[in-house]
């Protein structure tokens, strides 16, 4: 007859540890809990991709090597004097690391209605799967929307101990460019102007083809210097529905749909442009987009997702090596899955926002 124990099994006995049965479906399940959390934003989805998700274990920041001015090539010919001059155009911007974790707690009613070892295996599954959810909608508010309604530029806080969340990509591709300190850098000083997003308040135009130009000219500034174009343009869904529109009228091109992507999307060039629902009005500071909406324009070529090797989508453990711990007052267990990591970028240059954009617009 097999026993259920918490923490380490004893020698003498059969034993079904939660805490190592946990431990062993996180670990079969990861693979699908990053897929999932991915799928519920079309940005993360992109940096979740191998190469743009990376570890950094390097303490409390996470250091991004920038280069904004290359070597000053010159021609020479037979004894000419070559440079031996040193090149500037070399620096780190630090991005903090944030933590995030989901509470996983169960009862021991739960346990004894679920003994054997098949029942335990979905009870535990369908536990891991209601951290998941919390973790998957936590991080698309957090991205997108930040603080919120007035504060969409700043990180998300919690309520409950004043920590914050990720940055919010509203920090990184910001409708106010040259103010807010980002990565460390301060872009208002005009030695820092190339640490600067592109941004352009479109509220003022009318028409279907205004906004086809305003895209066009944002997709050309995102373009400028090395580094490729955009590959993802992430719209709210009204402002989604005017584009496609404003696209069919322009080049009577119908939506073209991306094969096993799992967001609504079509494209604009060699862009994904996507609908999320999350996506705020930049220009009023409101979660709502039913005044305004917003296209916010990701090179991700220069955009990571870093996080700590040792925090990523784990359970934490006590200096003993047991995550569930049971609450002196209660019957039950209680255990974290967390993350720790953040959002970085690069190149804030190649990043754009379009922002204001009309709910109504007339051919």
């Amino acid at each position: 007859m097999s026993t259920i124990n918490f923490g380490q099994p004893s020698p003498s006995v059969e034993n079904i540890s939660l805490d190592s049965l946990f431990s062993t479906t996180l670990a079969n399940y990861r693979k699908k809990l990053h897929d999932v959390i991915s799928t519920s934003n079309a940005c993360l989805h992109e940096l979740m991709k191998p190469g743009k998700y990376e570890s950094a274990d390097s303490g409390t920041h996470i250091q991004e090597n920038l280069m904004y001015a290359l070597s000053p090539a010159d021609s020479y010919s037979g004894f000419d004097e070559l440079s031996v001059l040193p090149t500037d155009g070399m620096t780190a911007a630090l991005f903090e690391f944030r933590n995030m974790a989901a509470p996983c707690a169960y009862s021991m009613d739960q346990v004894r209605a679920n003994k054997s070892p098949a029942k335990l295996i979905d009870f535990v599954s369908s536990k891991i799967k209601q951290c998941e959810l919390g973790l998957q909608e936590a991080f698309g508010i957090a991205l997108l929307q930040g603080s919120g309604n007035g504060a969409l530029l700043s990180p998300l806080q919690s309520g409950a101990n004043g920590s914050f969340w990720v940055d919010p990509l509203g920090k990184i591709i910001s409708p106010t460019p040259t103010s807010g300190v980002v990565g460390n850098i301060d872009p208002s000083l005009s030695t820092n102007a190339w640490w600067r997003n592109q941004a352009e308040d479109i509220s003022a135009i009318t028409k279907y083809d205004d906004l086809m130009l305003k895209m066009e000219s944002m997709w050309i500034d995102c373009s400028l210097y090395t580094g490729g174009t955009p590959d993802l343009i992430l719209m709210d869904p009204t402002s989604y529905k005017l584009f496609v529109f404003a696209q069919y009228l322009r080049f009577r091109q119908t939506v073209e749909s991306i094969p096993n992507y799992p967001f609504e999307a079509t494209k604009f060039k060699t862009a994904k442009v996507v609908a999320d629902q999350k996506m705020p009005d930049f220009k009023s500071s409101l979660n709502s987009y039913a005044t305004y909406g917003s296209a916010m324009f990701i090179n991700s070529a220069f955009m990571k997702l870093r996080y700590d090797s040792s925090v990523n989508f784990e359970w934490l453990k006590d200096d003993k090596g047991v995550a569930f711990a049971k609450p002196i007052n209660g019957d039950s267990r209680v255990g974290h899955m967390a993350w720790r990591g953040q959002i970085t970028c690069s190149n804030r240059r190649k990043q754009g926002l379009l922002f204001g954009i009309p709910r109504t617009l007339t051919a």
